[in-house]
């Protein structure tokens, strides 16, 4: 398809989750395995673990079979990021590797994180693999998100929205607002402040069509799209939407709003 310019891998992982579902494992899990490996290489024994992470394992077996994720010592922390950074760095780098295999003139475009909030590891380890590091956030603008966290590389939102109850829906949205009028005033603010800011290649809007009243599978039922479930367009957002859509070039020319 000449209008497909790349791929999405993953959606909203929880990066955080990786060194507690890594200690909690069971022994013979992949990543727990390769982990205790590196720490025979750093300690050689373990009594020179346990002075570093101030811990009392009785062996290396005993390190595999533990579940202990409060884990205090200095030490620790240390050995934790490096962990983290090759485990992260590994997934960036398969993930490309893959995409570049099968389509190798289509961009890899990351894995949306979920919000802004990710260790300077992950930052570092998307803008090394990916050719634009992909974002969902549902706030109120990105003009003043801190361009170091991309180490130069550009920007896409991979969902935003705003929502409000003023049409009978049960649920608003995961950024809430007080009516039609504001929805759009939200949405023209985000998106001028996507084009003023100098990473940012483009947003995406989460959905098109107001979702179920009865709701989704795992309960949302949002008032967020552009027509709800009649079809029947939205007509502030669409006017606000076509109104950004005319002048965006030149917000993205002058850098300001």
């Amino acid at each position: 398809d000449p209008m497909c310019i790349g791929y999405f891998i993953d959606n909203e992982l929880r990066f955080n989750d990786v060194i507690p579902a890594t200690l909690k494992a069971d022994p013979e899990q992949p990543a727990k395995v390769e982990f205790i490996k590196d720490l025979k290489k750093t300690y050689e024994t373990i009594d020179k673990l346990n002075a570093s992470w101030e811990t009392k394992y009785a062996s290396w077996d005993d390190l595999a079979k533990s579940k202990e994720t409060r884990i205090k010592g200095k030490g620790f922390r240390k050995d934790r990021d490096a962990f983290y950074k090759k485990f992260i760095n590994r997934y960036f780098a398969t993930c490309r590797k893959g995409i570049k295999k099968v389509a190798p003139y289509r961009l890899y475009l990351g894995c949306r994180f979920v919000g802004f909030r990710q260790s300077g590891i992950a930052w570092e380890a998307a803008a090394k693999y990916c050719d634009v590091v992909s974002v969902n956030t549902y706030s109120n603008s990105v003009y003043n998100v801190n361009n170091g966290d991309f180490r130069g590389r550009p920007v896409l939102v991979g969902e935003f929205h705003y929502g409000t109850y003023d049409r009978g829906m049960f649920s608003s949205s995961l950024a809430p607002v007080g009516d039609q009028q504001e929805r759009a005033t939200s949405y023209t603010r985000f998106v001028q402040g996507a084009l003023a800011h100098p990473n940012f290649v483009g947003v995406h809007w989460f959905q098109f069509r107001d979702q179920p009243l009865t709701g989704r599978w795992d309960g949302e039922g949002y008032q967020i799209g552009f027509v709800d479930i009649a079809d029947t367009p939205y007509r502030e957002l669409t006017r606000a939407a076509r109104e950004v859509g005319e002048n965006m070039y030149q917000y993205r020319e002058n850098g300001k709003l």
